[in-house]
């Protein structure tokens, strides 16, 4: 594990290769829809925003498989909650050339009033395209406040807190494929 920032780590090889290739079959095999983003009004189309589309796969083992991996990586206690599991909604990302999503901030997941997700989890599917890093802003290290941008690489893993801003750069060339689910963190008060 490689520490990037506050609260921002990668991981390479999270993923093997071939996972990645089945994961891509996944999703592509259960067809990409219009991504969307949230916004007061609800999930809204905004293709000045975000234009890529996007597969949602609802699934607990699966969720539970990728936890057992993750969560000796995660901090323990973040905001006085403990880390507790994975989201089991995965969505499964494509992008084609042209193809973005701007500068956002993650909004948070509450599937209770015990629990909540503070990091994001996204793994990068494939690296045989151009552009398609993943940027952060103003973001704090030991040194000060940074930009920089993650480069994309097959099976890599990022963890990072929802509210810092950062976009998913534009694809130049080739198709970009990543995976992406929130870390929830529990009080331990709630009965799940």
């Amino acid at each position: 594990m490689k520490k990037l920032a506050d609260n921002i780590f990668q991981v390479d090889n999270f993923l093997t290769p071939l996972e990645c290739k089945k994961y891509i079959e996944l999703a592509e095999s259960n067809g990409m829809k219009k991504a969307t983003i949230n916004t007061s009004n609800g999930a809204v189309e905004n293709n000045s925003v975000r234009n890529n589309t996007r597969f949602t796969y609802d699934n607990v083992a699966f969720s539970e498989e990728l936890w057992k991996r993750m969560k000796h990586y995660l901090p323990k206690n973040f905001n006085a909650r403990k880390v507790d599991s994975l989201n089991s909604r995965i969505q499964f990302y494509r992008y084609d050339v042209g193809q973005k999503f701007d500068w956002h901030v993650d909004g948070f997941y509450a599937p209770n009033p015990f629990t909540t997700s503070y990091f994001t989890f996204f793994v990068y599917l494939n690296d045989d395209f151009k552009g398609g890093g993943t940027s952060f802003e103003n973001v704090g290290t030991d040194e000060g406040f940074i930009d920089f941008t993650v480069q994309p690489k097959v099976g890599t893993a990022l963890f990072f807190y929802h509210r810092y801003r950062h976009r998913g750069d534009e694809v130049i060339k080739g198709v970009k494929y990543a995976m992406r689910s929130d870390v929830l963190y529990s009080s331990g008060l709630g009965i799940k």
